[in-house]
């Protein structure tokens, strides 16, 4: 049975006539009824029910159920292939509340206006719309309201049921709250232009579960500021949350704080770019648990764009994919966190991550088994306004795999990656303060298992200062070359220590490449392993220094403290430097202020066929404690010093300069060794032998003999003849000497003589005439200096 009733509108309000009555139910089955006006269930009664079914059409103006406050608690079924509601808008519950309606079996509401409003009021809650079974179908035109100002609606879409939408809203206005979307099981479908969950209303939420399929052209929760606590939830296998829309965008917290999207139990989210965070919002999260569960973007995902305190978290096999990672993109953004967790939890990116990339205080922590791969580079700290990022890879399996660079502080300053409890960070080379803007950022590998590979090189201060890295406890850098201090980076640090900690480099250890003032520590059982060691590398590598404490280790094939460089430094305080070809102080430095200072602990230069060579080119050596242990020890050049101090000196070979000092006291080595002086032994020039008050250096100076006291510079008589004094004396031929007079005992003596020069080589005694003294009533005193 066909019931129809008419309406007419008083002003604005829809007339009650086709329900006149509660509890009153129209049928239109098997017909085709086209209504003139607005049509109202439940106009000011309340319990009143449309059926549609059997293939019957109701074509409509404007459709209402429930539309005063009191009006709730009707009831709309369409139902069956072909049934039909067709009208131009469509109010479901314009005021009244508790009010539901059911799209069954092939049935089809259609809205061929511009907007479908549920809840349209304030006093309107509580409704709901239920579209199920296979080609059961809500066609909602222009706009879509779930929530439009009421609060605590519900659309559920099961069973292979659809809703087609416009820009369809969960909770429009401020006062709209606790609305919600559940789509549910295989082929169920909401198609939607665009998403706003959320769009001033808070509380509200869509559901994705059992196969459920939703698809927005750009999808927004929280998108003002009044829109918060807002939530997606995509569940089990097959649950589909499409936001892939050539630049489509899903913003989770536009501008509205405490949002959250969590897929799990294999549920998937594609998207184009993916922003939690996206403006001003800040509190947001997003969560991909569990096996098979995805988050796949075409293009950006941000943690943070603009926003503060945003969280990605990525836990227990969920998967994450996209082209490019940014955690705190623009400069206002900071405090914003990724954290993939567990085992089988990925996130892989084609392109490149970056952790603060004008932002501030990004965090990316990869732990307990976790991987992040990248294809390009990652970054922490892209522009120089980006400070303060840090990354955190931590527990066995736990892994950030870059196929290209890996850069803490690219630009930016004060950024930090720490590698402990056995994480892994892999890369083709590695920078910790790479730009010139780039300061204070930090490396940190500790524990035993703990890696960082760089299968080319890794840079400690770039061009950057005051950058650190820190190998402890067991923790390993390897790589091809490792750099302290390359290009104008100065002030930099490495600092190797702990049993098991190693900085291991396959060719070359450069301190103070073409940087200066960069240090390096190797103590407490760490480990520093190269075939070539370089401390001032170029000409402008100066005032680097590495210092190898108690129970470091420092091994090389080669090793050069001041190759092009002046002012570097090796002091080894304890700890063991190890050479097995050959070691050199100033190797081709302009200048003779390269230094190596042993005060205890060991170096030992040599190797099983005795060849190894030690040689002191520009600069000094210092044995003050310790074991000097060497095959060769060559000390030759011009501005080469040895200073044997304290400590044992074992070699085979000694190769001197003979016409030079190798301590730098004026005594010519090959006068030393010719009197069995020891020439490494800085105390020779103070020394007197032969106890006649001449020391050494004053021996040499006047070619005596330091170990007869006979053989000294000396008056042997004075000789009055007439009125004039003869001074006598031993001289050495081949030296010239000057006589010297005062009438007072003291230090001004004035010349008395020309330079008088004495032939031969030999020793022998001669004379000075001092004319006319003899008469002078003046008492004189004499004595000789050797001339010129």
């Amino acid at each position: 049975m066909v019931v129809l009733l008419i309406i007419t509108w008083a002003g604005i309000q829809p007339a009650s006539g086709q329900y006149t009555a509660n509890l009153q139910t129209n049928t239109i089955s098997g017909v085709i009824s086209n209504w003139p006006g607005d049509y109202v269930v439940g106009s000011n009664t309340f319990a009143d029910v449309l059926l549609v079914r059997n293939g019957g059409a109701l074509s409509t103006a404007d459709g209402y159920v429930g539309y005063l406050p009191a009006s709730n608690t009707n009831f709309v079924m369409v139902t069956g292939a072909g049934s039909v509601w067709t009208n131009a808008f469509m109010y479901f519950g314009y005021s009244g509340s508790g009010n539901s309606m059911v799209i069954s079996n092939a049935g089809s509401v259609v809205e061929a206006g511009q907007g479908t409003y549920v809840a349209y009021n304030t006093t309107s809650s509580s409704n709901r719309v239920l579209v199920t079974g296979t080609n059961s179908l809500w066609n909602c035109a222009g706009h879509f309201f779930m929530g439009n100002s009421g609060s605590g609606n519900s659309l559920v879409i099961s069973n292979a049921g659809q809703v087609v939408g416009g820009v369809s809203y969960i909770g429009e206005t401020s006062v709209s709250t606790n609305n919600s979307v559940l789509v549910t099981g295989a082929n169920s479908l909401w198609n939607n232009s665009a998403c706003l969950i959320g769009d001033n209303g808070s509380d509200n939420s869509l559901i994705i579960n059992k196969g459920g399929r939703v698809v927005c052209g750009s999808a927004q929760l929280g998108y003002f500021g009044s829109a918060s606590g807002n939530s997606a939830w995509i569940s089990d296998t097959n649950s589909v949350w499409d936001v892939s829309a050539t630049a489509a965008i899903l913003s989770v917290g536009l501008t509205g704080p405490g949002n959250s999207v969590v897929v799990t139990n294999g549920g998937k989210i594609l998207g184009y770019y993916v922003y939690l965070g996206n403006y001003s919002s800040s509190g947001n999260s997003m969560l991909v648990t569990g096996p098979g569960s995805v988050l796949s973007g075409n293009c950006y995902v941000y943690t943070g764009n603009q926003g503060n305190n945003n969280t990605f978290t990525v836990a227990h096999g969920g998967a994450v994919s996209d082209k490019f990672c940014y955690i705190s993109y623009v400069a206002g953004s900071s405090s914003n966190t990724v954290l993939i967790t567990d085992p089988n939890s990925s996130w892989q990116n084609s392109y490149s991550t970056f952790v603060g990339f004008d932002g501030v205080a990004g965090n990316l922590i990869i732990s307990n088994g976790a991987t992040m791969a990248v294809a390009q580079e990652g970054v922490l700290g892209y522009d120089p306004t980006s400070s303060n990022n840090n990354a955190l890879v931590t527990g066995g399996g736990s892994t950030w795999n870059n196929s290209d660079n890996m850069y803490v502080g690219y630009n930016g300053g004060a950024s930090s990656l720490a590698i402990s409890n056995g994480g892994w960070v892999i890369d083709l080379s590695g920078a910790t303060g790479f730009g010139l803007d780039s300061y204070s950022n930090s490396v940190l590998v500790t524990d035993a298992g703990s890696v960082w590979t760089n299968y080319e090189e890794v840079y400690v201060g770039y061009f950057g200062s005051s950058n650190s890295l820190v190998i402890s406890n067991g923790g390993q850098v390897l790589d091809y070359d490792g750099y302290l201090g390359y290009t104008n980076g100065f002030n930099n640090q490495v600092l190797v220590t702990g049993a098991g900690s190693v900085w291991s480099n396959d060719d070359a250890t450069l301190i103070g490449d073409f940087g200066s003032s960069n240090i390096l520590v190797i103590g407490g059982g760490g480990l520093v392993i190269d075939y070539w060691g370089l401390v001032g590398e170029d000409d402008s590598g100066s005032n680097n220094s590495v210092f190898v404490e108690p129970g470091g280790v420092w091994t090389n094939q080669q090793l050069a403290v001041g190759d092009l460089g002046s002012q570097n430094a090796l002091y080894v305080e304890g700890g063991s430097v190890f050479v097995t070809t050959s070691m050199e102080v100033g190797y081709n430095s302009l200048y003779c202020n390269n230094l190596v200072q042993e005060d205890s602990g060991q170096m030992i230069v040599t190797n099983q066929t005795g060849s190894a060579v030690l040689e002191v080119y520009d600069g000094s050596l210092v044995l003050n404690g310790g074991t000097l242990r060497v095959d060769t020890l060559i000390v030759t050049n011009d501005c080469a010093q040895f200073r044997h101090v304290g400590g044992t000196l074992i070699y085979k070979t000694l190769q001197l300069n003979p016409n030079q000092s190798a301590v730098g006291d004026g005594i010519p080595n090959w006068w030393k060794q010719q009197y069995g002086f020891d020439p490494l032994d800085p105390t020779v020039a103070g020394a007197d032998p032969d106890h006649d008050g001449m020391n050494n250096l004053q021996e040499y100076l006047a070619g005596t003999n330091p170990t007869n006291a006979a053989s000294r510079l000396a008056i042997t008589s004075l000789v009055f003849t007439n009125s004039n004094v003869r001074v006598n004396w031993s001289a050495v031929g081949g030296r010239s000497y000057v006589v010297q007079t005062n009438v007072v005992l003291g230090n001004s003596f004035a010349d008395a003589s020309p330079v008088i020069t004495v032939p031969g080589t030999n020793g022998t005694v001669t004379n000075y005439l001092d004319p006319g003294v003899a008469t002078n009533s003046q008492t004189h005193f004499y004595r000789i200096r050797l001339g010129p």
